[in-house]
């Protein structure tokens, strides 16, 4: 049984890992939280670097450091039927990271005193029929 904290739920950018097969289990989905103010723009240059910095080899790192275009997994914005979207961030290669505004942040704990954090994820938005592809 879970029992939730009293503090009011925040909104914000989610990291987490994704695509994450049962032979790739990370021991922790969530990587981390962004302020709800920064630009997709922003974030999609953090969780670049977030991932070459956990998941890039040492010379794979040197080279994104001096020149960033040789990344080899560029941070890249969704789509909505074909159009960009910058509410939805993903960088990476299974595990890949991916990074989008979620609403009701909050921690819960158990019966046993263990504390996990959870929100509720936006829906995606809908695109008005002159827009469709």
């Amino acid at each position: 049984m879970k029992i939730a904290r009293k503090a009011k739920g925040r909104t914000a950018w989610v990291v987490t890992w994704e695509g994450v097969s049962d032979n790739q289990r990370v021991e922790q989905p969530l990587v981390t939280f962004f302020n709800p103010h920064w630009s997709g723009k922003r974030v999609q240059d953090a969780v670049e670097l977030l991932y070459a910095a956990m998941r890039l080899l040492p010379d794979e790192k040197l080279s994104f450091a001096i020149k960033p275009s040789t990344n080899p997994y560029r941070a890249t914005f969704g789509d909505i039927d074909g159009v960009r979207w910058l509410g939805h961030i993903h960088c990476g290669d299974h595990p890949w990271l991916s990074a989008r505004i979620v609403d009701d942040i909050r921690t819960e704990r158990d019966t046993e005193g263990k504390e996990t954090v959870v929100w509720n994820e936006r829906p995606r938005p809908k695109l008005p029929e002159g827009l469709r592809k």
